[in-house]
């Protein structure tokens, strides 16, 4: 019996793992204690993500269709036929599609193959659907089109704000991460119409009515502004253009901002000002179905950004 260390893959996180093999199966998985992250930790899908690899459904073998079905071949016979289709197929006749299962090696030699040989940028992710509007929105604002924080260092925030979903039932080993910062002493905040575990464990809840978080978030800029805790040091050395961004900010009404979702001008207050007095906070959203819009994503990047958040250490 050996025990080999790998990855989870199920989602972004990462945890840490070891695969029991036998044979040539894998017949277990455990959890991983001394990685940075999980910390010897792992949730449901993760205790069982071995077993997708003794699904019947999983394809072990090359396929080539022939006449309209599928008959298996080996290896080396797929790769021949592959390479004698695309041989004379210029990049913009195809598309290559990666898979968030894969590791990031198996993705970036797929992306390089993509590029450097067939010249083309015709390349995506399966599940790029989930989040391509959070992914457009940070990589406009900052160029990086994944999270600016570390997961490694979340137990040392002052300040966490979840946006929307239900994080413990989606990625549960982070939201068992800002339980801990959330002990440790940070100010947990959830804005959510639904009353969620993640809810329930944070100092405010503030509950607009559905559809209206872009114009929550966008309250809490204008308080920010009013109240002159805007980050203008950061800004002028992080920023273009901030100004006319904060000038637009004067047509966002708080009584129209309150009458609309529901929240009151104390809470929108105290939640920005919780914010603003924060050496390291964080962010938490969710992908998928339940993912955020892309304005109110820029509106989430937008008041982290006048809070001089993005990029600080944590």
């Amino acid at each position: 019996m050996a025990y080999y260390r790998g990855i989870c893959n199920f989602c972004g996180t990462g945890c840490g793992h070891l695969l029991r093999v036998e044979g040539n199966r894998v017949r277990g998985v455990y959890p991983l204690s001394g990685h940075p992250l999980s910390r010897g930790r792992l949730c449901v899908r993760g205790w069982h993500i071995h077993e997708l690899l003794q699904t019947e459904d999983r394809i072990n073998q090359p396929l080539i269709k022939d006449q309209g079905c599928f008959r298996q071949v080996s290896l080396e016979t797929a790769i021949d036929f592959v390479a004698r289709k695309i041989k004379n197929i210029s990049g913009r006749e195809v598309a290559f599609l990666g898979s968030p299962r894969a590791s990031n090696e198996e993705n970036y030699l797929l992306g390089k193959f993509a590029r450097s040989v067939i010249k083309t940028n015709n390349l995506s992710l399966s599940s790029d659907a989930g989040q391509e509007e959070s992914a457009r929105v940070l990589l406009e604002g900052c160029g990086w089109p994944a999270m600016t924080g570390s997961l490694a260092e979340l137990r040392q925030a002052d300040f966490i704000l979840v946006v929307g979903g239900d994080l413990t039932k989606q990625n549960p080993i982070i939201a068992s991460e800002i339980h801990y910062a959330h002990r440790a002493g940070a100010f947990l905040a959830t804005i959510s119409p639904r009353k969620t575990q993640m809810a329930r464990l944070s100092q405010v809840h503030l509950r607009p009515r559905p559809g209206t978080i872009f114009y929550l978030l966008q309250g809490l800029a204008r308080v920010l502004a009013d109240d002159r805790k805007i980050d203008l040091d950061y800004l002028s050395r992080f920023t273009v253009n901030s100004q006319s961004f904060i000038d637009g900010l004067k047509l966002v009404e708080i009584d129209k901002v309150v009458e609309i979702t529901g929240i009151e001008k104390e809470q929108i207050a105290r939640l920005a000002g919780q914010l603003a007095e924060s050496d390291s906070a964080y962010a938490f959203y969710p992908t998928g179905v339940q993912s955020l819009d892309s304005r109110t994503m820029a509106a989430l990047f937008n008041l982290f950004l006048l809070a001089g958040k993005i990029g600080r250490r944590g």
